[in-house]
C-alpha cells in the first residue's frame, strides 16, 4: 500500500474512532432528562412536553413551556447539565415543560403512515401551520391540565419564538399569560449572505424527498467540533460560550430530521424576503394580545437583531398606554457599555451553556414574575434597562 494511501487509512480510523468517542463521551454526560407527558393532537399525531419540577419552595404562578426551534429537539435547552435552562428555571422554583412537536424528539414518527402525507405543493410531511393550529393547542392545553393552570408563559427559542407570534396573533393570545422570544426571525432576506444561491437547487430537491435526514451528516461532521469548532459553529452559535461537551451535544443529540414541507416554508420566506406576519388586513405584531419579551443576540447569524426586532419596532415599542407591551433586549449592543449590553450572544448560547445561565436565565426570571404580578412596565430587568437606551423604564 502506498503512504498516501496508508495516511488516508489512518485518517479515515482516527475520524470513525472520534465520532464513536465524541458520542459516547456526550450520552454518558447528558443532562438529566425530564417527566415524560405524551399529548394527543387533533388529527392524530402525538406531541410530548418533558416536565422539570420546582426544585425547592415552587413559585406559583403559570407554568413555563420552551418551544425549541426549525430542526431542534428538547436537548437544544440542555446541552450540558451546567448550561441547562430548564434546570436553572426549576431552581428558581418554576413548572418547566420542554416541548416537543411533531417530528421531533419522541415525536419523530407518527402513528399511522396516513399522518405523513404529501402537502399541497408537491412537499411531504408536516409544515408550519401544522405546529401552529395543532401542535401548540395540544402542548398548551395539555400543560395546562397537567398542573390545573388557566395559562402558561411560552418561551420560544428561533423557530419556537416564530410559532408563538404565530399562535398568539390568530388565537388572540388563547391560554398565554406571556410570549418571550429568543432569537425568532421575523424576516428571512439576510439568510441569502448565508447560504447564498442555493435556495432554487434546495426547492427542487425538496419535491424528491420524503424526509430532510440532517442527524447522518451531523454525525460524520462531529470531529470538527472538537478541532474546529469556527466551522461547525459559524451559523449555531458563539463557539467560546458553548463548551466542548455542549458543542457536541448541539450536533449529535439536539439536531433533528425535518419535514420537506417544513423547510420548504423556510426556504419560500428567505427566497421572497417574506414577513413572517404579511401586511394588510389580517393582524399586525401591533396586535400581539400578550406580554411580549424579543430577545436577540448581536453574533447571531441566523436571527440577526435588524430580523428579530421586527415586533417590537411595529408595535410601537414600550408606549404607556398599551395593555400588552413589547419589550426588547439585545445582547451585545454595541451602544451600551460594556458591563451592561451583556455577552455578545449568537444562536445556540442564548438558551443553553454558562453565558445563557448566567444572563438569559435572570432576565426571564425578572420578567416572568412581573408579568404575573401585571407589573412588567416597572421593571429594569437585568442586566439592562429594556428596551432601548432611549426607551428605559
Amino acid at each position: 500500500m502506498s503512504t498516501p494511501a496508508v495516511i488516508l487509512a489512518l485518517l479515515g480510523i482516527a475520524w470513525v474512532i472520534a465520532i464513536v468517542w465524541s458520542l459516547a463521551w456526550t450520552r454518558a454526560f447528558r443532562a438529566p432528562d425530564g417527566e415524560v407527558h405524551a399529548l394527543p393532537s387533533a388529527d392524530g399525531w402525538t406531541v410530548f412536553v418533558h416536565r422539570y419540577r420546582p426544585i425547592g419552595p415552587p413559585r406559583g404562578g403559570p407554568p413555563v413551556v420552551l418551544g425549541h426551534g426549525f430542526t431542534m429537539n428538547r436537548w437544544c435547552w440542555s446541552l450540558s447539565e451546567a448550561g441547562s435552562m430548564p434546570l436553572a428555571l426549576s431552581r428558581l422554583g418554576y413548572d418547566v415543560f420542554v416541548a416537543e412537536y411533531r417530528g421531533s424528539g419522541r415525536g419523530r414518527q407518527p402513528d399511522a403512515p396516513s399522518l405523513y402525507s404529501r402537502r399541497p405543493g408537491g412537499f411531504d410531511g408536516w409544515g408550519f401551520d401544522d405546529h401552529v393550529e395543532l401542535d401548540l393547542p395540544a402542548i398548551i392545553d395539555g400543560v395546562c391540565a397537567i398542573t390545573g393552570e388557566e395559562e402558561v408563559h411560552w418561551v420560544g427559542h428561533s423557530m419556537g419564538g416564530m410559532l408563538g407570534y404565530a399562535y398568539a396573533l390568530s388565537t388572540g393570545g388563547r391560554r398565554l399569560a406571556s410570549l418571550t422570544t429568543l432569537g425568532s426571525p421575523t424576516r428571512f432576506a439576510h439568510i441569502v449572505t448565508l447560504f447564498g444561491p442555493t435556495g432554487p437547487l434546495a426547492w427542487r430537491a425538496l419535491h424528491w424527498l420524503h424526509l430532510v435526514r440532517m442527524r447522518p451528516f451531523l454525525f460524520l461532521a462531529l470531529p470538527f467540533a472538537i478541532f474546529a469548532p469556527g466551522v461547525t459553529m459559524r451559523t449555531s452559535g458563539t463557539p467560546e460560550f458553548l463548551n466542548l461537551q455542549e458543542r457536541m451535544s448541539l450536533m449529535c443529540e439536539a439536531f433533528e430530521d425535518t419535514s420537506p414541507a417544513l423547510a420548504a416554508f423556510f426556504i419560500d420566506h428567505w427566497r421572497e424576503d417574506r414577513s413572517l406576519v404579511p401586511g394588510g388586513a389580517g393582524p399586525s405584531f401591533a396586535d400581539l394580545p400578550v406580554p411580549t419579551l424579543v430577545v436577540a443576540g448581536i453574533q447571531d447569524r441566523l436571527a440577526p437583531p435588524s430580523a428579530v426586532r421586527v415586533p417590537f419596532d411595529e408595535s410601537g415599542g414600550w408606549g404607556e398606554t398599551e395593555e400588552a407591551p413589547v419589550a426588547y433586549r439585545l445582547f451585545g449592543d454595541p451602544e451600551l457599555p460594556a458591563d451592561v449590553a451583556g455577552p455578545p450572544l449568537g444562536h445556540a448560547d442564548l438558551i443553553s451553556g454558562e453565558m445563557a445561565i448566567q444572563h438569559i436565565v435572570p432576565l426571564l426570571d425578572e420578567w416572568l414574575r412581573g408579568c404575573d404580578l401585571g407589573s412588567v412596565r416597572g421593571l429594569r430587568l437585568h442586566p439592562a434597562a429594556l428596551p432601548t437606551p432611549a426607551k428605559a423604564v
